[in-house]
């Protein structure tokens, strides 16, 4: 199987320079396009650092299908180096020649023709993110069964699978905005905890909650090195936040409701002060009351509820919350 990248000068001209006029070219069959309209022009390589057997991506059932082509592109893919992995003219050349079908079928074109240039840009190039490789239509596979194959496990794809089930783009992706998570075996070993506490507790968390994790473990990171960390302390780091954090569901949705009782959008402490005695009687284990108040707003402004305006006022931002 010969596997073609792009030229660094055919990247610019696909991406950059003819971009507004090929992007009708988007939605035909094949990219014979490209070589009937580039036929003076060699816009590809062959990429020869190994001998690839031939093999395909499945296209039946869209993203039920990511887990196998992650596990077929890794395979017949292992040989790459990081580096090369990080290449967009490798993975740009691939999705315009061998994969066209399939990113076709998996990323189908946009109707609506004003999404067109930022869909072909972020599924058939690297665009506009320092995480491309994890968004584009191909690299992603082989990226995402990177950071997640384990050899010490029975099925060194069992991680894989969990990601892949778990709502990879709301609670996976995200938590590689965190520096942290650039060290695959970091992301690894957090993916790992949540996987293991879990299924030890008979419980899965929302992309909410996974949300708030990430959030702590990002603040964690400032204090401490956590590729430092063994498996089994963060392991009980992570265990120990998920179950703060389902404790503080429960606070944090009764403050939201109290929010949404009152009337002006612009409020104060003093206003959720007055169902001091309310929470009191929902919390009757919780004798700091009014602190935790404080902590569960600090936790809505984190999350965007609610903007602090300084000398205990606030101001409601999302809709959920506002009269």
């Amino acid at each position: 199987m010969q596997i073609f990248y792009l030229k660094e000068n055919s990247v610019d001209l696909l991406k950059k320079s003819d971009l507004r006029i090929n992007s009708k070219f988007y939605y035909e069959k094949d990219s014979t396009w490209i070589d009937k309209k580039y036929i003076k022009h060699n816009l590809f390589l062959p990429f020869n650092i190994a001998e690839v057997n031939d093999f395909s991506l499945k296209t039946e059932n869209g993203v039920k299908d990511d887990y196998d082509n992650m596990v077929i592109m890794y395979e017949n893919l292992k040989f790459l180096t990081d580096s090369q992995a990080s290449d967009e003219r490798l993975w740009a050349g691939m999705a315009h020649t061998i994969f066209w079908d399939y990113m076709q079928k998996r990323w189908s074109v946009p109707k609506n023709k004003d999404d067109l240039n930022s869909h072909i840009l972020n599924n058939y190039f690297f665009w506009n993110s320092t995480k491309a490789p994890f968004l584009n239509g191909l690299s992603r596979l082989w990226w995402y069964a990177r950071f997640t194959y384990d050899e010490e496990l029975d099925d060194p794809y069992e991680l894989t699978k969990y990601i892949c089930n778990n709502d990879i783009n709301g609670k996976i992706f995200p938590l590689l905005s965190c520096v942290f998570a650039n060290n695959k075996d970091v992301f690894k070993n957090i993916i790992k905890a949540v996987k293991k506490y879990e299924e030890d507790n008979d419980i899965k968390l929302s992309r909410e909650q996974f949300g708030m994790l990430k959030t702590y473990l990002y603040r964690l990171s400032g204090k401490i090195l956590i590729d430092q960390l063994s498996s089994e302390d963060l392991y009980k780091i992570i265990s120990e936040r998920i179950i703060f954090i389902q404790k503080s569901n429960g606070w944090k949705n009764d403050i939201k409701n109290i929010i949404k009782k009152i009337s002006k959008n612009e409020f104060s402490l003093e206003d959720i002060y007055v169902y001091e005695d309310e929470l009191q009687k929902n919390h009757p284990e919780n004798n700091h009351i009014r602190d935790k108040i404080r902590q569960q707003l600090q936790f809505l402004r984190e999350e965007g509820y609610v903007e602090f305006l300084g000398n205990g006022k606030y101001k409601k931002i999302k809709a959920s919350i506002i009269n």
